[in-house]
């Protein structure tokens, strides 16, 4: 349960900020040899006389009143954020705000930069930007790191003072609003700040900033490194997908200006639109929401003792990383036919867990592609726990066919040792018509036949007539792979 309400808090939080994420590969050198200077007085004369005239060039407009930076700490910065964590989640119903409040302050050390929505000035921590030299890249104590974060931040200032920052992104209702409005923020701040960089010669700071933002920490330990894949993605949509979106906006509209009016007065909704622009330019007829559908087959899940449960959607850019071990060619096809992607978390405080995770398209053909990519990816990753490097030491493996006489797929068996502690997944992956649903049932007793009995109950809400195949129950040996690894599919 914990991840999946990470990701969310990361998503939320990465607006409005300068992240905490660092870059997959070591750069040979940092991007500037001059060291930055924090002060706060000499830095809001530095944006004042260096920096204004570019980023008002890159906005097509001029600041209201003067843009200023303060330096504070650790502690400053998470007060600031749990202030502000507080004031947005008061009308979220679909969030508990104290798990809100705490896991966002927890992010408090991972925060170079910030406005304060109350007063509109930026907030600036020192100590992020020598931790993350440290750790990540020198260049993140380099004068033309802290000059790119400098601007990216004043073009908040200038939303701010044009639109009020805190009116427009408090008093969603639900979470998917507020992220979706956090892109517009975040997107449009990268579009400007990448132009103002480029105008200013400052691009190898710009770069630094993104790659920050976006891409996957190098000391991450091997066994979470897939988790932080999809965590990282999930951070990194208001900054990349964000860009993208009003990138086609300001095409659309003829300017980085006009696209910043619409952008504010007519926000997208959803994180699909954000990552779909031609979707937020031209609506599609309007489909029925997928996670109403998926909550109702939550509630015949059956299994006591797990009592916590989740429903969230992904993004596109979170599946991709996912699925990130699959055919590049074979995971774009799928992802352009992709309609929804929704799913459901189900824990107990004793470690068992369901998660099913139900995938619409528009066609039957995309259904059957992630059937396929799902295979790819597990059978790569079994490859990669029988590796004697391997922090999962994988003793067992069986995979059997569909559960199920009206659909095709797979199931499978999994064993492994992680950090000493047993740990057995059952999985099914299951497609017909135009959905693909996988379903995994962990360290639970029984878990092969209370998993499909589980899907028996609830594939009818989507539509589906699950008939039993005989022996469904009992998944077969592992020579039911095929040479290559792959499980087999009937």
């Amino acid at each position: 349960m914990r991840p999946l309400a990470l990701s969310l808090i990361l998503a939320l939080f990465a607006p409005l900020t300068t992240p905490a994420f660092a870059q997959d590969t070591p750069r040979s050198k940092p991007t500037s040899s001059q060291k930055a200077r924090f002060e706060g007085a000499y830095l809001t004369k530095r944006f004042a006389e260096r920096f204004q005239g570019s980023l008002e060039k890159a906005l097509g407009r001029t600041f209201d009143s003067p843009v200023e930076f303060v330096i504070t700490d650790t502690l400053g910065m998470s007060a600031l954020i749990k202030q502000e964590s507080e004031a947005l989640s008061e009308a979220l119903t679909d969030v508990d705000p104290a798990e809100f409040s705490k896991q966002s302050q927890a992010l408090a050390k991972a925060v170079l930069a910030k406005i304060r929505l109350a007063d509109g000035k930026i907030l600036i921590n020192p100590a992020t930007f020598k931790l993350f030299s440290k750790l990540y890249d020198p260049g993140c104590w380099s004068e033309s790191f802290l000059d790119a974060v400098l601007i990216h931040e004043a073009v908040h200032a200038a939303q701010h003072q044009a639109h009020s920052l805190g009116t427009f992104l408090r008093g969603q209702t639900k979470l998917p609003a507020l992220r979706a409005r956090m892109c517009v923020v975040e997107g449009h701040a990268q579009l400007v700040a990448r132009q103002a960089t480029k105008d200013l010669g400052l691009e190898e700071g710009f770069k630094l900033l993104l790659a920050v933002a976006s891409e996957l920490p190098k000391q991450v330990p091997p066994e979470h490194r897939e988790l932080m894949k999809v965590l990282v993605a999930e951070a990194a949509i208001p900054y990349v997908a964000g860009e993208a979106f009003m990138k086609a906006l300001a095409k659309a509209e003829g300017s980085t200006l006009k696209a910043e009016a619409r952008a504010f007065k007519s926000p997208p909704t959803t994180i699909r639109q954000v990552t779909r622009p031609g979707e937020y330019l031209d609506p599609p007829p309007k489909n029925s929401e997928l996670a109403p559908l998926v909550l109702e087959m939550s509630k015949r899940l059956g299994i006591p003792e797990l009592t916590r449960q989740q429903i969230a959607s992904i993004s596109d850019p979170q599946l991709r990383a996912a699925l990130a071990l699959a055919d590049a060619k074979l995971l774009d096809r799928c992802l352009k036919d992709l309609s929804q992607v929704v799913v459901m978390v189900a824990g107990s405080p004793a470690g068992k867990q369901a998660i099913m995770v139900v995938s619409r398209f528009g066609s039957t053909q995309g259904a059957k592609d992630l059937l396929t990519i799902e295979r790819q990816v597990l059978a790569q990753k079994d490859k990669d726990f029988s590796r004697p490097d391997s922090p999962y030491k994988l003793t067992s493996l069986e995979y059997g066919p569909s559960p199920f006489k009206t659909t095709q797929g797979f199931t499978s068996t999994r064993t492994a040792l992680a950090h000493g502690s047993e740990v057995k997944v059952f999985t099914v992956v299951i497609q017909w018509d135009n959905y693909c649903v996988e379903a995994f049932l962990t360290n639970v007793e029984g878990a092969p036949e209370k998993l499909i009995s589980f899907l028996e109950r609830a594939l009818p809400v989507l539509g589906a007539k699950p008939a039993r195949s005989k022996g469904a129950e009992k998944p077969k040996a592992s020579k039911s792979e095929s040479k290559s690894g792959e499980p087999k599919t009937e």
